[in-house]
């Protein structure tokens, strides 16, 4: 399977939540899959190829990309993108693609190209 891993914590007060995505898919929702009240988005499936909404609020917008890799079930995908944007990001958009040798880019420039490297919003 894939080795890349995802894991982010957003805090936006009063609510504060974990969101773990990796591999061929494998995800911990931000509410652990307690979902309570009415008008909850559908449960769907990412064995699919394609681009899907992983987070998707006024603040801020995650989406991951799935795709075939060559260890992946024959008609299962894996997490082979992840774009983070959104005004928590003065509306920039981070970009992580780990196949291939690894890429990350700041509104499509290449950032964090050295281990170790650093890399801050101005």
């Amino acid at each position: 399977g894939s080795n890349f891993r995802l894991e982010t914590s957003i805090q936006f007060t009063p609510i504060w939540g974990n969101c773990v995505l990796w591999g061929d898919p494998h995800v911990s929702v931000f509410d652990r899959g307690v979902a309570q009240g009415k008008g909850l988005a559908p449960i769907m499936g990412m064995f699919s190829t394609g681009d899907f909404w992983l987070v998707r609020s006024s603040l801020m917008s995650i989406q991951g990309r799935y795709g075939q890799i060559p260890w992946t079930t024959p008609g299962q995908s894996a997490l082979i993108a992840v774009a983070v944007g959104g005004p928590f990001l003065q509306n920039h958009t981070l970009m992580i693609e780990p196949m291939n040798g690894g890429q990350v880019t700041w509104d499509g420039e290449r950032i964090l190209q050295q281990k170790p490297s650093e890399f801050f919003i101005k």
